[in-house]
């Protein structure tokens, strides 16, 4: 016989409904407690777990950034060596710079496309070049390879025209020489391909400006 049992065969009938209405109160009591521990040693687990989650993602972005950063510096060594092994550049080559003509242009890509010996020595001529970083860098390489007056017919996509002859501009996007420019911009100062598009087409789109500031400086008598 259980503790409810005797309770109720020691009272009157009248009260075994109390009776068993304390019994299954203390019952619902003690299974409430019960979760409550339950649900604290849940919280406890979970924090415990996004604890070690964290130290964990810690850890990675740790030896990311070392992995990063002993990338760049082979990254820079070999840029360096690069730098090293550049071919010598005869008068020859550098007379054929800054470009006038949109035949020479294509001649370029022409070459760069079919001739290895002259591909290596236009990747030495525009390494030497340098810069102070990657805007003005692209600004230098496109002076010494394109004059005003070629600049002024060129642009990224091909679109426009010429103001004086009316000619479509020639599209520069794909040829190999933009490739050299962006690989050298990359491994230099990291350039993203964006940024390099953009000083491309600001330096092409005030081509026609500089072109007549030449002009107007040749039209005027020496002092």
């Amino acid at each position: 016989m259980n503790h409810i049992e005797f309770e109720i065969n020691q009272n009157s009938d009248q009260n075994a409904k109390n009776i068993i209405n304390k019994y299954t109160n203390n019952t619902f009591c003690t299974l409430a407690n019960n979760c409550n521990n339950i649900d604290e040693n849940t919280t406890l687990n979970h924090e415990k777990q996004m604890h070690q989650i964290l130290e964990t993602v810690l850890s990675i972005n740790f030896y990311v950034k070392r992995i990063d950063s002993r990338l760049s510096k082979m990254k820079k060594k070999n840029t360096e060596k690069a730098v090293q092994e550049t071919q010598p550049i005869d008068d020859e080559f550098v007379c054929l710079f800054p470009l006038t003509l949109i035949y020479g242009l294509t001649n370029i890509q022409l070459k760069m496309t079919n001739n290895d010996d002259f591909s290596s020595k236009m990747k030495s001529y525009m390494m030497v070049i340098g810069g102070t970083d990657s805007k003005n860098l692209v600004k230098r390489l496109l002076e010494r390879i394109f004059s005003n007056e070629l600049a002024k017919r060129c642009s990224w996509t091909g679109f426009g025209r010429d103001h004086h002859t009316k000619e479509h501009n020639f599209k520069l996007k794909y040829l190999k020489l933009m490739r050299y420019m962006l690989d050298i911009a990359r491994a230099k100062f990291n350039c993203t391909e964006s940024d390099f598009e953009k000083f491309i087409k600001d330096w092409f789109r005030h081509g026609t400006q500089r072109y007549k500031r030449d002009m107007d400086r040749l039209s005027q008598p020496h002092q």
